[in-house]
């Protein structure tokens, strides 16, 4: 590439790529030293924390750091929705011996009837013993009340 446009001056653009590639090279040293450190205090860490051990030390453990948390227990809903939702079933099912989510949440009111919180209930009851999944027809499932949901309900 010339150095030179066809004014004969020097070309603005070759000048900027040199800072740039300069920059670049600043950083990945940077980075690299940076890198070297933390492997450093990490070595140290672990000689510290052997030193404690021999002696009989606890370690403290680790907070933990920061970021998105795993959610636990019912996959975020909660057991009053569930019920509510098995209460839904089992009177849709007196009348229907299949039905798909999408009809459960036509029954539901407004702020239950997010597919999402559907779904986690439906696995729920699932895994439950409560619904199980009958057939399915490309995307949709069909869903079934198990014998033991139905001999529950006639109980009722």
């Amino acid at each position: 590439m010339s150095a030179t446009n066809g004014n004969g001056a020097d070309d603005p653009t070759l000048s900027i790529i040199a800072q740039l590639r300069d920059l670049r090279s600043e950083q990945i040293d940077a980075l690299a030293e940076h890198d070297a450190k933390r492997q450093a205090y990490a070595s140290a860490l672990k000689a510290t924390e052997k030193a404690l051990q021999a002696l009989g030390d606890e370690i403290p453990q680790q907070q933990s750091k920061p970021g998105r948390k795993r959610k636990t227990g019912n996959g975020g809903i909660s057991a009053e929705r569930v019920s509510f939702i098995r209460e839904t079933v089992l009177s849709y099912a007196a009348s229907h011996e299949e039905f798909r989510q999408v009809d459960i949440r036509a029954c539901l009111p407004d702020d239950m009837s997010k597919s999402s919180i559907v779904a986690m209930a439906f696995e729920q009851l699932r895994q439950e013993g409560t619904v199980r999944l009958a057939r399915q027809d490309g995307n949709n499932k069909f869903f079934r009340l198990t014998p033991q949901a139905l001999a529950s309900a006639a109980n009722e």
